[in-house]
């Protein structure tokens, strides 16, 4: 059996990890720490001694305006990340500059000449499309020659 532990050993206990978790997120944000001296600072030198919260109570409230502040940043539009579309276009500007072909071009890329992307031939098994892998990206997309061949068309065309 367990012996119970004594309410003063659990109140002890709490506490030792409640600072613990405090001095943790004092070195994690020490100016955050720095602002909340400096309130409670004022707060005193304004006669308001009584209603001085605790530095745990203001560094609580300072994550929770924080976590508040980041979810109103969060609502709003994200850097949206380039496509296998721009990636292949942009590497194929330069190839057409050079006056080459686009099956010279699937050939450079199928042995991995053309820096930052890949495309594999099709297998048996791809149903003809081709596997088109980015360094840029972390997934691997498939594309049929005909879409590869408007990206082509595309790359031709002034950029926008």
């Amino acid at each position: 059996m367990t012996e119970k532990k004594d309410i003063n050993e659990r109140n002890r206990e709490f506490w030792e990890t409640e600072n613990r978790k405090f001095q943790e997120r004092i070195a994690k944000r020490p100016h955050d720490l720095q602002h909340v001296v400096q309130k409670t600072n004022e707060r005193v030198e304004d006669g308001a001694i009584g209603r001085v919260k605790s530095l745990e109570a203001q560094m609580a409230e300072l994550d929770a305006l924080r976590g508040a502040d980041q979810s109103v940043r969060a609502k709003g539009p994200r850097k949206r990340a380039r496509s296998h579309r721009e990636i292949v276009i942009e590497a194929m500007r330069p190839a057409r500059r050079e006056q080459r072909t686009f099956l010279e071009f699937l050939d450079a890329a199928g042995k991995g000449s053309i820096s930052g992307i890949e495309i594999r031939l099709p297998g048996p098994r791809d149903g003809g499309k081709f596997l088109i892998s980015c360094d840029e990206l972390d997934s691997d997309a498939k594309f049929s020659e005909s879409t590869i061949e408007g990206w082509w068309t595309a790359a031709d065309s002034p950029q926008s």
